[in-house]
């Protein structure tokens, strides 16, 4: 049996149990994905969407990855890592992203290897 949209939001991040704008979010995110493309894992896929989005309007929309921190006198600095585009900014979109590969059959030919 598939678990709801809130039940997979809430399993993976407990924080967000009882959140008002729970509904409103899932609401929003449902018609950006197809059915057709995720099948039995659309409900997961929802989820991902719905996470990311969170992730995303917590950053005040401010996305990327961490470049720097600081703590006292120590700091240091990282080389950002290029970016494929807005779900690609948070591990939530990346997971979607990975979900969505998994699920896309690639054609191939018996002369591949």
């Amino acid at each position: 049996m598939a678990q709801t949209i809130t039940a997979i939001v809430v399993l993976r991040n407990p924080v967000l149990t009882g959140d008002s704008r729970l509904s409103d979010m899932i609401e929003l995110a449902t018609p950006r994905l197809s059915t057709a493309t995720f099948g039995d894992h659309f409900n997961e896929a929802v989820a991902l969407l719905v996470l990311h989005m969170y992730e995303i309007g917590d950053r005040g929309g401010a996305g990327g990855p961490v470049t720097s921190e600081k703590e006292g006198q120590l700091a240091r600095s990282f080389a950002a890592a290029a970016s494929s585009g807005a779900l690609s900014d948070t591990s939530w979109g990346r997971e979607l992203e990975r979900l969505t590969r998994s699920l896309h059959f690639f054609p191939r030919t018996r002369m591949m290897t």
